[in-house]
């Protein structure tokens, strides 16, 4: 695995926020959707110091509650935890971005190989996302193209119906942003838009085999678009990420 020692004193950082201006308590199961989704949409980059003192003054959260998170999120295998250096964004290594692919494809291969012909309700809502895919896609919204990408993968598991596959994907897809995120060498390395709506139309005729048999190439497709060496890769300050992250979260709720 990457030697993160050289991103900690980069990120670091003593931050002397007034009291008065800190941002309302998360609690526990909010600071790990806060920083899981971050971390899966690529604005915490891999390799990138978790400081909980920076965590904790951008979401108004106690170490009590940011070091079991934390240590949630090195289960989930999006975080690494070292021994008197911190947390860390997990940075996989070559071999370990192959390993998810490879285990995507089993996994997501296998699901598409039983499904049954689709529900109108369930096609619906397939070809809401594709349409909400298009748009980021349009508007060239990067985080949402990364978001909406996996979100279609785990949208056809949840139509599969196996929970348990369902949870071990959502991991995988994370695991596989972070590999796309460090030995990507071209913007386009995201999912195909167009496979995506061709795995629609082979699920709507009942076509699962078909299906499977596009989804290994689709994944293929992306790792061999990725530049498997070694890079840095610089990252915007701990701080900055964080504190646009929760002022996105607030506006959010304030609007629904």
């Amino acid at each position: 695995m990457h030697n993160p020692e050289h991103h900690s004193q980069k990120f670091r950082l003593q931050l002397k926020t007034p009291r008065s201006t800190r941002a309302r308590q998360y609690s526990s199961d909010q600071l790990y959707r806060a920083l899981y989704d971050a971390i899966a949409t690529s604005a915490l980059r891999p390799g990138q110091k978790l400081t909980e003192e920076v965590i904790g003054q951008a979401f108004g959260a106690t170490r009590w509650t940011i070091r079991p998170v934390l240590r949630r999120l090195a289960s989930d295998g999006v975080v690494k935890i070292f021994r008197n250096r911190g947390a860390f964004v997990a940075r996989p290594a070559i071999g370990e971005a192959r390993e998810v692919f490879a285990a995507r494809r089993i996994l997501e291969s296998g699901l598409l190989a039983q499904f049954k012909k689709l529900a109108k309700q369930e096609l619906v809502r397939l070809r809401k996302h594709l349409r909400d895919e298009d748009r980021a896609r349009r508007e060239k919204d990067n985080r949402g193209q990364i978001q909406l990408a996996g979100g279609f993968h785990m949208l056809l598991a949840d139509i599969a119906g196996n929970r348990l596959l369902s949870g071990m994907l959502k991991d995988l897809i994370t695991q596989n942003a972070l590999a796309v995120t460090v030995y990507q060498r071209s913007s386009d390395t995201t999912c195909r838009t167009d496979d995506h709506r061709t795995l629609v139309e082979l699920l709507k005729q009942d076509k699962a085999s078909a299906a499977a048999r596009l989804m290994v190439k689709h994944l293929n497709e992306i790792e061999n678009s990725l530049v498997f060496e070694a890079s840095a890769d610089d990252a915007p300050e701990l701080s900055v990420i964080l504190n646009s992250i929760r002022k996105r979260n607030e506006t959010n709720r304030s609007r629904s």
